[in-house]
């Protein structure tokens, strides 16, 4: 409002101004010049005697920001991954940061707890580990993307996806 109010101001007052320099009219009696201005000033009222208007962003309620393209959290439960998971996960945060970041989940596939660890780039294996840690095969990756063969409907059946860690350096 009080910037309504100022440029409202300036127009008003650029525009008497102007007004103003078109209808001075000077005439000279007895040497002496007579000057008047046939537009009155403006009424302007000052700033500080407009009333304070209510602030409405004290009564918009925020939405919640949605974002695209971020990964999830991890999993909070440090009680369901295993030991050997764990330290598979500490030395991936002694490497260097890989691109695409490393990513450890779980699955649910044919029952059993499984441990998948993506890709960190262009045509490698991604590896997927049960709860001892073996590796039991590489679903994915690879030259042809179709991993080494093994286990060829895990993508398809795997079930319970939980992000365990990203490597969020």
């Amino acid at each position: 409002m009080k910037l309504i109010l100022i440029g409202a101001i300036g127009f008003l007052l650029s525009n008497h101004s102007c007004n103003s320099a078109k209808t001075k009219t000077t005439t000279n009696t007895n040497d002496k010049a007579i000057t008047s201005n046939t537009m009155p000033g403006p009424v302007v009222k000052g700033i500080d005697s407009v009333p304070p208007q209510k602030n409405t962003a004290d009564t918009i309620k925020e939405k919640p920001v949605v974002k695209e393209n971020v990964k999830p959290k991890a999993e909070t439960s440090a009680a369901k991954i295993p030991g050997c998971i764990k330290a598979l996960i500490e030395s991936f945060k002694k490497e260097a940061k890989q691109n695409p970041p490393r990513s450890v989940y779980s699955y649910i596939y044919k029952g059993k707890t499984v441990f998948y660890v993506a890709a960190v780039c262009c045509d490698n294996f991604s590896d997927l580990y049960d709860s001892d840690c073996k590796l039991i095969a590489h679903p994915d990756g690879g030259f042809t993307g179709r991993g080494d063969g093994k286990l060829p409907d895990f993508t398809k059946t795997r079930t319970g996806e939980k992000l365990l860690w990203h490597d969020g350096r």
